[in-house]
């Protein structure tokens, strides 16, 4: 595959790293997971928002935003991307990388189980993407042993956070709701996108919550929306209407498909 690297295209074997990069020692960078359908940037305004936020919070240099689309468009090009899903990173920290791959078919449905791990909602890196992602792969990890495919963390408080690779929505009397950033999740794009179209109540609440919500949803940037049919043991059934109504106003609010 050819990757942007430092302002060149470059093929993946020659980037060369330093020994004392500080991203790959102690994780001091940040990152964007980006998807891309048929060429088109899907949500990039609320990406590059996040980009700069966490960037500013390490104290880590944002390209110009001329440069970083020209870079993410060249590579959907030169590896033949254009069409299709593809998945876009962009990684800053020493050094500058985005890279563009092919983003395999997934299913709309995830089985997800609460994993022993705690959010700090007090830190401030609890709203960054940065690169010092050992505790979401531990926590995902976990789950894949427990035979989920996502895991959920509470925080310090014993309140629903968020899942090691996504934002928890859940459905309860009717409602639509999710936790609020103070719980500490990460401000996800698609999150923000589905509080720009719907009624969604935000809030705390204890973990215990999604043993008494009718539906549970799972946004990410590359997968959107995805349908909890499993919480641990709990079988939550096929994909509701609402699901699809609501899944379906998403996709139209950013353009995916």
């Amino acid at each position: 595959m050819i990757v942007w690297w430092n302002e060149r295209l470059l093929f993946e074997g020659e980037v060369k790293i330093s020994p004392f990069d500080s991203c790959l020692l102690r994780g001091e960078g940040v990152f964007e997971t980006i998807l891309a359908k048929d060429g088109r940037i899907v949500s990039w305004p609320r990406h590059l928002k996040r980009l700069r936020n966490s960037a500013d919070l390490l104290g880590v240099d944002v390209p110009e935003e001329s440069t970083l689309v020209e870079a993410m468009r060249m590579l959907l090009d030169e590896n033949d991307l254009s069409e299709g899903k593809a998945r876009i990173r962009i990684t800053l920290g020493d050094n500058q990388l985005v890279t563009a791959v092919p983003l395999p078919e997934r299913g709309e449905t995830a089985r997800i189980t609460l994993v022993d791990l705690c959010r700090n909602e007090r830190s401030p890196l609890c709203h960054a993407k940065t690169c010092s992602y050992a505790e979401n792969m531990l926590s995902l990890a976990k789950a894949k042993e427990a035979g989920a495919d996502e895991a959920i963390l509470s925080n310090t408080k014993g309140e629903l956070c968020e899942g090691s690779m996504s934002n928890v929505f859940f459905v309860k009397d009717g409602k639509i709701c999710t936790p609020a950033l103070e719980c500490g999740c990460l401000p996800g794009t698609v999150r923000e996108a589905f509080l720009e179209i719907g009624e969604v109540e935000e809030g705390c609440w204890p973990i215990e919550v999604l043993n008494e919500a009718g539906e549970i949803w799972l946004t990410s940037s590359t997968r959107l929306v995805s349908w909890v049919s499993h919480y641990g043991e709990r079988d939550l059934g096929e994909p509701s209407e609402l699901f699809h109504n609501s899944r379906e106003a998403l996709i139209r609010h950013i353009g995916a498909f």
